[in-house]
C-alpha cells in the first residue's frame, strides 16, 4: 500500500492506497494526487478528496488543467479544483486547450473548458487534427478557424488544413494559399496555388501558378525554389526534390543533406559539377566523369539512368555503361532500369525491352 510525504517530511496521505501518482505542477504548493482504492480512482488535494474515488481511470491534462475520468467506459471532466465540468456520459473526446469535443450517441458536440456549450450558430463543424492541442472549426458561412487554449484564429479563410507541429495551410477568398503558425498567426503570405506537407518528413511544399515549388523546412526556412519539381520519398525519413537538371535531398526536418547521408551503402553516388552529372565513390573519387545532363542514383537492382540530350542510357554500380543514352522515354518521373530493361509498375510489375 502507498502513502505520501511532502518535501518537508509532512505526511499527506496514509499508506492505504493501492496506487498513487502526483499531478506535478512545480508552481503550485498544493499537492494533487490521483489515488486508487478498491480498484477505483479519484483525486485528493493535500490529503482531502476533491474527486470521489469512483472511477476506473483518471487522467490529468496539464495543458488544459482538467481531469478526464472514465466510468464504465464513458468519459467525463473535472476542473483542477474538483468541480465537475461534464458528467461521465460521453463515448469519446478530444481536448484542445480551452475546448472539449465530445461524442454522444454518435454526434460530436463542442464545449468550452468550463462546460459551456458552444452554440452551433458559431461552428457547424469541428475537425480534430493530429496535434490534439488544436481544432479546425467551420462556421455557417463556410469560413474556417483554428481554435485552442491560447489562440482563436479567425478570418475569411475558405479552407484550413493541418500540416504538422503548430503549422497549418490556409486558402483565402482569392483562392491563394499561405501558412499559419497557430502560435504566431500568418507567417507566409497567401501567394501559392497549393501547399502540402512533404510525405514522411517535416517539410512543406508550396507551388505557385507556374508550377514553381518552394520547399520550407520544419523551422520554416526556405530551402529551395525549383521549377517543375518532383517531390518523392527517398527512403525512411528522407525526401528528394528534383527536376531535369537539379536534385536535392531533405532529412526528417526538411533540411538539405547529401545523397551519401540518405543512401549509406551504395558503391557510387550521383555528383554534379558545372551543371553536368556523373558519379563518385563515398570518398569523393570520380568514377564516371560529370558529362551528362542528369543521372539517377543507383537503384536497388544495381543500375542507374544517365541522360543526355533528352535520351536515357544505363550504367551499373561500377560505373560501366550498359547502354549509351539512346532511349526516348516519356516519363514525368525518373525512370528505373534493370540492365538494359526499363522497370515499369502499373497494376502489375513488368519490364519493357527497349530498342537501342
Amino acid at each position: 500500500m502507498y502513502g505520501y510525504y511532502n518535501s518537508n517530511g509532512k505526511k499527506v496521505l496514509d499508506t492505504k492506497y493501492e496506487s498513487i501518482s502526483r499531478v506535478l505542477d512545480y508552481n503550485d504548493e498544493d499537492v494533487y494526487i490521483i489515488a486508487m482504492s478498491n480498484g477505483k480512482k479519484g483525486v485528493l488535494k493535500n490529503g482531502k478528496k476533491i474527486i470521489d474515488l469512483n472511477y476506473q481511470d483518471v487522467i490529468y491534462s496539464s495543458l488544459s488543467e482538467i481531469y478526464i475520468v472514465n466510468k464504465n467506459g464513458k468519459y467525463g471532466f473535472f476542473a483542477k479544483n474538483g468541480r465537475e465540468i461534464l458528467e461521465p456520459k460521453y463515448e469519446s473526446y478530444e481536448i484542445a486547450g480551452d475546448y472539449i469535443s465530445v461524442t454522444e450517441n454518435g454526434n460530436k458536440v463542442l464545449y468550452d473548458i468550463n462546460g459551456n456549450y458552444i452554440d452551433q450558430k458559431n461552428y457547424t463543424s469541428i475537425i480534430e487534427v493530429e496535434n490534439s492541442s488544436y481544432f479546425i472549426a467551420i462556421n455557417p458561412e463556410g469560413n474556417y478557424s483554428i481554435i485552442s487554449k491560447d489562440v482563436n484564429i479567425e478570418n475569411n479563410y475558405k479552407n484550413i488544413s493541418y500540416l504538422f507541429d503548430s503549422l497549418f495551410s490556409f486558402t483565402n477568398e482569392a483562392g491563394k494559399s499561405g501558412i499559419i503558425d497557430a502560435n504566431k498567426g500568418e507567417i507566409v503570405e497567401a501567394k501559392y496555388d497549393i501547399i502540402l506537407p512533404v510525405a514522411d518528413i517535416k517539410a512543406i511544399e508550396a507551388r505557385d501558378e507556374n508550377g514553381v515549388a518552394t520547399i520550407y523546412s520544419r523551422n520554416m526556412e526556405e530551402i529551395c525554389t525549383m521549377s517543375g519539381a518532383i517531390v518523392e520519398n527517398a527512403g525512411e525519413n528522407f525526401a528528394v526534390v528534383y527536376n531535369q537538371t537539379e536534385r536535392i535531398y531533405l532529412n526528417e526536418n526538411g533540411e538539405k543533406v547529401e545523397n551519401k547521408v540518405v543512401y549509406t551503402d551504395l558503391k557510387m553516388y550521383a555528383v554534379s559539377k558545372d551543371g553536368k552529372w556523373g558519379f563518385e565513390d563515398k570518398e569523393g573519387n570520380i568514377i564516371l566523369e560529370p558529362k551528362y545532363d542528369m543521372v539517377t542514383e543507383i537503384n536497388e537492382y544495381g543500375f542507374a539512368g544517365i541522360n543526355q540530350a533528352g535520351k536515357w542510357g544505363v550504367v551499373d554500380e561500377t560505373g560501366k555503361v550498359i547502354v549509351e543514352p539512346s532511349y526516348e522515354i516519356e516519363s514525368y518521373y525518373f525512370p528505373k532500369f534493370i540492365g538494359k530493361y526499363l522497370y515499369e509498375q502499373t497494376e502489375t510489375i513488368h519490364c519493357i525491352a527497349l530498342e537501342d
